[in-house]
């Protein structure tokens, strides 16, 4: 018998530009094609694992898995390669392994690229310097060269070897998808919840048994077995595994929401309080229950913070709570923050009665000192196993007559307790606990039905889960001023912080300002070197890192990396917030640089602190429309739109230029701060257009003047339609008639 050669495994033999071309048919098409496309893909696959027998039988290389393929294609959900990289690190890794100068033009004018298009840039511009190449990777020796990215993150000569070889090797498909894999990016190209939709396609239970805790090749491995039709997935077997909890859905205060809780859990339900802490997992296990793991809601692993055994930490600490006969068991938890002196919670970005801000997940047993009033504690929300069972499949009613009665032996609120859990069947029960929730100053409520079942990784609506706080859906728009600056050691700009006006009303000269939040920019680079440049001016910085006089918070201390802005180049930006809770902005952006107004005319601290109390109080003083407390019988109020969206009427006083653009229908984007979206419809009305608040398909043209405005950025990526530059219409009215237009330049 002959020896035959070594039989090359599928991911060996598929080259990885044909699933690039998947991906990029996935990219383009609409959901039903998209899955298409897949699916396609998957059953060359498949096809190509069938080997024939001499009998005319036919079996499959069970060996030729799909999970070469599925990590590059939802590889955010394989946790076996982390890369570390973002764009900023990634263009340096290019400039190295193209040996581009670190002080080139080249260099400057690939920093320059924003996030969302970084990938398709790099790609170009490394065609452009290597040159187009023949197709000729395979899908292993891809994954062999992102698998010495990976594990080469602390070695730079490392990957700056892989990098050239992949550089030199590359078409321009397989860069763009490979960067985008690089900068985890490739589910924000290719839509939300892509994974998910992709690992469903694959098998109906394969995202399960993910979020149970099972590696992507696990699942992928199991589900290409020749028996896997014969063999339901096990999700059961959960200890110890990073499993991924159950999640909340969010709703907002209206009445419509209520109603929904009404239809989906059904009556009674339960409420309880939303706690503002960390979301934990924590595993009890090993001989005689001894051994602890505490898992995050992302999967990372904090056992070391908490303490592994029953001898550390605050394992040490809930140890003797436990009944004797827990062998093990996975509770679903929120680790908190408990105050002997305030005798209460302390939130996220709270300050403590020590006059402190705690992160508590990453804080030691021993962080607060032997005489701090400060613990951490756990509530505990739910049960998913007990003595070698599994009760995800249980109902919640059920799993809680468990947690109460089975777990523990005694509850104490400074170190482990069970949450309290309301069963109320009534609108007015539920008046009264989200009311006297918001006044006791908790972050929310949470609402679960009976009957609920535990999802891993969900928060579909249907699951039966919400949470309800006051900020939802009540965006917070502030006129703040950038006051300081966090730098690294380099100098470079880690956190700006922004300050409202404090005190009464005074001279310029005289203004207090309180500082209210630190924020990350999420401008363009672009727009962020200039709000730095502003702010830094030519003067610099404040000389000394010490509080300035004018600033008034008094808890604020002093930074070795903090950095005050002079007074005189204080800016104003636009600061966007999800609400506000104990005077602080929850989750705040600075959305544009405010150079049309004075440092005069920015918001006070009274003035969001005022913020917080209405959020509170309007849903328990009874005076808004449409409350989860009662039916509104007041008259709907107007809608309110924002001027800039305002359409000018036709009106017997409107100047007549032409009729040149009669039955054409415009859409203006925006204006500028000469020239308002207003002033220029009226122009259009001039010309005989039509004016539309948006565009659609029915119209023929749009009105920009700058293509890094978000609705005309957006329009440029659609390319669906010509845009007209806005000083076209300025020129029509100044010469008296319809002229040819131009059209904005793009630059990428």
């Amino acid at each position: 018998m002959s020896t035959m050669a070594k039989r090359q495994s599928l991911s060996e033999r598929i080259k990885y530009y044909d699933l690039c071309q998947v991906l990029n048919d996935i990219k383009n098409n609409k959901k039903d094609e998209k899955r298409r496309s897949f699916d396609k893909f998957l059953a060359r696959w498949y096809d190509e694992m069938v080997k024939f027998n001499d009998d005319g039988t036919k079996e499959y290389y069970t060996e030729d898995s799909f999970y070469p393929a599925m990590r590059l294609i939802v590889p955010m959900e394989d946790k076996s390669r982390k890369y570390g990289l973002g764009v900023t690190k990634l263009t340096q890794m290019l400039a190295k392994g193209l040996a581009i100068p670190t002080n080139s033009q080249e260099l400057k004018e690939l920093q320059k690229l924003n996030e969302e298009n970084a990938a398709l840039g790099l790609a170009q511009f490394v065609v452009k310097r290597t040159g187009k190449k023949e197709p000729n990777l395979s899908i292993a020796e891809v994954n062999d060269m992102l698998d010495h990215l990976a594990a080469d993150m602390n070695d730079g000569d490392g990957k700056k070897d892989t990098m050239q070889k992949l550089l030199k090797s590359c078409t321009f498909d397989e860069l763009y998808w490979i960067f985008l894999i690089l900068t985890k990016k490739i589910e924000i190209t290719l839509g939300t919840n892509f994974g998910m939709y992709v690992i469903k396609w694959f098998h109906p239970g394969c995202y399960e048994k993910l979020h149970a805790g099972a590696s992507l090749q696990e699942v992928i491995d199991e589900v290409c077995s020749a028996s896997i039709e014969e063999r339901p997935i096990d999700v059961s077997q959960i200890l110890c595994r990073k499993i991924k909890p159950m999640l909340l859905k969010r709703l907002t205060h209206k009445l419509s929401d209520f109603k929904k809780i009404i239809k989906i859990c059904g009556r009674p339900f339960y409420v309880e309080t939303k706690f503002d802490g960390e979301h934990l997992l924590v595993h009890k296990y090993g001989p005689d229950g001894c051994k602890y793991n505490y898992f995050t809601r992302n999967q990372n692993d904090y056992t070391n913070k908490f303490g592994a055994d029953c001898q550390t930490k605050l394992s040490a600490r809930i140890h003797d709570f436990f009944k004797k006969n827990v062998r093990n068991c996975i509770l679903d938890c929120e680790v908190l923050i408990w105050d002997n002196v305030f005798k209460k919670y302390v939130g996220k970005n709270q300050r403590a009665s020590d006059g402190k801000i705690y992160d508590v997940k990453n804080l030691e047993e021993d962080a607060f000192g032997a005489d701090s009033p400060l613990e951490r504690c756990l509530a505990v929300f739910d049960l998913l196993y007990l003595n070698d069972k599994s009760f995800i499949d249980t109902t919640l009613e059920e799993r809680m007559g468990i947690l109460n009665h089975c777990v523990f032996e005694k509850e104490e609120p400074s170190v482990i307790f069970v949450s309290k859990k309301l069963s109320i069947s009534n609108r007015e029960e539920f008046k009264n606990f989200y009311n006297d929730s918001m006044r006791a100053g908790h972050e929310g409520i949470v609402i679960k039905g009976l009957n609920s079942k535990y999802k891993m990784g969900s928060r579909a609506e249907r699951n039966g889960w919400f949470k309800i706080k006051p900020d939802y859906g009540n965006l917070t728009n502030l006129d703040l001023a950038i006051a300081a600056a966090r730098v690294d050691k380099n100098g470079k700009i880690e956190t700006f912080y922004v300050a409202a006006k404090d005190g009464p009303k005074t001279s310029k000269l005289d203004m207090r300002f309180r500082i209210m939040a630190p924020l990350m920019s999420s401008m363009k680079k672009v727009d962020f070197d200039h709000l730095l440049n502003l702010v830094h001016g030519e003067k610099g910085w404040l000389p000394l890192n010490e509080k300035p006089y004018w600033i008034t918070n008094p808890n604020l201390e002093r930074h070795q990396n903090r950095r005050y802005v002079r007074r005189e180049q204080m800016v104003v930006v636009e600061v966007r917030a999800s609400g506000v809770k104990d005077g602080n902005l929850q989750f705040p952006r600075i959305v544009e640089i405010r150079q049309d107004k004075n440092l005069e005319e920015i918001d006070t601290a009274s003035g969001v602190f005022k913020h917080e109390d209405k959020l509170r109080e309007r849903h328990s003083d009874g005076s808004e429309d449409e409350r989860i407390t009662e039916p509104s019988k007041k008259r709907r109020r107007e809608l309110l739109i924002h001027e800039n969206y305002k359409l000018v009427k036709h009106g017997i006083d409107s100047t007549f230029l032409s009729s040149g653009l009669k039955g054409r229908k415009v859409c203006v984007l925006q204006g500028d701060n000469k020239t308002s979206p207003q002033q220029f419809q009226e122009i259009l009305i001039s010309l005989g257009a039509e004016p539309v608040a948006n565009p659609s398909r029915t119209t023929d043209f749009l009105i920009a003047t700058n293509p890094k405005h978000v609705r005309v950025a957006g329009a440029i990526k659609q390319n669906s339609m010509h845009i007209v530059h806005g000083d076209w219409l300025l020129k029509c009215k100044e010469a008296g008639k319809l002229l040819s237009w131009y059209f904005i330049i793009l630059l990428l």
